[in-house]
């Protein structure tokens, strides 16, 4: 059962009062329906069913999601994660999602794309912050804005939104990686009321910018 993280935001959200009006759905992909997969092999999944609620950046092989496996190729995939399907991408409860960048097409002729995974909704009103699980070269954005991240130990990631509380924004999780060998995994996303603790740590995002302005910087010369 995926207790650990959105259980414990549940118990902390009611002491500090409801937050309401959020319209995200699926945010810890468990509403993902997969079939089962003795001894292995690999499913596509329509969008509908591996990740109700979320849309993905345009490309060559990014009409389904994959499950069981990925493809081998240098274009992006999207996959659903499970004790089945990349299971050391499975960060929490049955499933999470992972992602790849990749080029939009085969190339020569394409361009590399930095997969996305989105959604839009309303910040419920009382959001301090943004929690997560994550793995992974990631970038969180609110609409545009960069929602930088701060390590709560593990996987567990939190970024300060309480500007946002009650609007509505597109949430877009970004995967900075500009190799192909390098997937992001989400999972449990939460807005919560509690604010971000002060912690002695580097923003995730931060590093993700300065890794990817170092790519940039490398492709120049």
């Amino acid at each position: 059962m995926k207790i650990s993280l959105v259980g414990a935001c549940v118990a902390a959200l009611a002491l500090c009062g409801p937050v309401q009006g959020a319209d995200f759905v699926n945010l810890d992909f468990e509403q993902a329906q997969a079939p089962n997969l003795p001894g292995g092999g690999l499913v596509f999944l329509d969008w509908g069913a591996g990740a109700p609620g979320w849309t993905h950046s345009a490309g060559a092989d990014t009409g389904s999601i994959f499950y069981g496996t990925v493809h081998v190729g240098v274009t992006q995939w999207f996959a659903l994660t499970s004790a089945q399907s990349l299971p050391n991408l499975l960060l929490s409860g049955r499933y999470s999602f992972a992602f790849n960048s990749g080029f939009e097409t085969l190339p020569p002729n394409s361009n590399f794309v930095h997969a996305t995974l989105s959604q839009t909704g309303t910040v419920p009103a009382g959001t301090q912050s943004l929690r997560l699980r994550a793995l992974g070269p990631l970038a969180v954005f609110l609409g545009d804005q960069p929602v930088p991240l701060l390590s709560l130990g593990g996987d567990l990631y939190a970024g300060d939104i309480h500007a946002f509380s009650g609007q509505t924004h597109e949430l877009r999780l970004v995967n900075l990686s500009d190799d192909l060998g390098h997937a992001v995994a989400v999972d449990d996303i939460v807005f919560s009321a509690l604010p971000v603790p002060e912690l002695p740590t580097l923003p995730l995002f931060a590093l993700g910018l300065a890794a990817l302005a170092a790519a940039g910087r490398r492709r120049r010369d």
